[in-house]
């Protein structure tokens, strides 16, 4: 059952308890993965419980983090989704959290409060009241509690960017417009898109400021390389975000305006773009691949994992 003192629970009182069935096998006791994916869900719980009892869009979205929370073993997932239901039921408290929270590296704060104000958002506006528990978190975290303010920002721009625009509520038609045939189609090339793509095969060499030239062909004979293909996805993420991501490798740290430079070049919005490679990053290897606000640090060992 959940709560269970045995892996990092309270002691189980009068009230609400999760039971279910776990797979055959021994259990041992918690791993630190399941360890962290618990706090991090405490945290999630305390943003949740802010402004009411967890909305339906919020269940989702941590149902969401349940099924991927990284380095856990079939039980301990189980285990989890238990946990989680029964989180739901109350509502968490931050006394007695710091602790816990000292044990954490600090380059992984930074997306655990990122994490957090994306909860809280997953049902619409952030409260006051969400803002308020977001801060206190920060301060816990070790963070500048007025950060929430631009990562609120930056998650509502960055959906925004994703939606289609609204122009005209859906209704019944009128009638008694014709619409005009469409003009003669004219092929016209988007240079700066064409120039994006050129450029992905030579993203680390281009970045360095290198000056690529062509060699002299040794005959008149010879024939011509074919063109490069398409680089190939990675770790699931869009075209846009794999070339940022493969850009980003080139070196192990980034300032922030060369950051903006490189997401403005793939059509992306910078912290949004951080926020999905990291998503997958976590997904792939259990790590953030970038690290930090000015520097953007590159985590070696998640970078290999994505670019395996």
């Amino acid at each position: 059952m959940e709560p269970d003192v045995r892996f990092g629970g309270p002691t189980l009182s009068t009230g609400p308890a999760a039971i279910f069935r776990l797979p055959p096998g021994p259990e041992t006791q918690a791993s630190p993965a399941y360890m962290r994916a618990t706090l991090l869900l405490l945290l999630a719980n305390t943003v949740c419980f802010a402004d009411g009892p967890p909305g339906e869009a919020e269940r989702r979205y941590l149902g969401a983090y349940a099924e991927v929370a990284p380095g856990l073993t079939e039980a301990e997932k189980h285990r989890l989704r238990a946990h989680l239901r029964w989180r739901f039921t109350t509502d968490a408290r931050l006394t007695g959290l710091k602790p816990r929270l000292d044990s954490l590296r600090a380059q992984d704060r930074p997306a655990i409060g990122r994490f957090l104000v994306s909860v809280a958002a997953a049902d619409g506006p952030v409260s006051p009241a969400e803002v308020k528990v977001l801060e206190k978190v920060y301060r816990l975290l070790g963070l500048a509690p007025g950060d929430v303010y631009g990562e609120i920002h930056a998650h509502s721009v960055s959906w925004a960017a994703r939606e289609p625009v609204s122009v005209r509520a859906a209704g019944p038609a009128h009638g008694g417009f014709a619409i005009p045939a469409p003009p003669p189609r004219q092929v016209e090339l988007d240079g700066a898109r064409v120039e994006r793509k050129l450029a992905d095969s030579a993203a680390v060499s281009a970045l360095l400021g290198s000056i690529f030239q062509d060699e002299e062909p040794t005959s008149s004979t010879e024939i011509a390389d074919p063109p490069p293909a398409e680089e190939p996805l990675v770790a699931g993420l869009d075209a846009a975000h794999s070339a940022l991501l493969r850009a980003l490798a080139a070196r192990p740290s980034w300032g922030r305006v060369e950051l903006e430079a490189l997401a403005a070049d793939q059509g992306l919005l910078p912290d949004g773009a951080l926020d999905t490679i990291n998503e997958a990053a976590l997904e792939a290897s259990g790590e953030p691949v970038c690290e930090g606000e000015d520097p953007i640090e590159m985590n070696e060992e998640a970078l290999k994992e994505l670019l395996a």
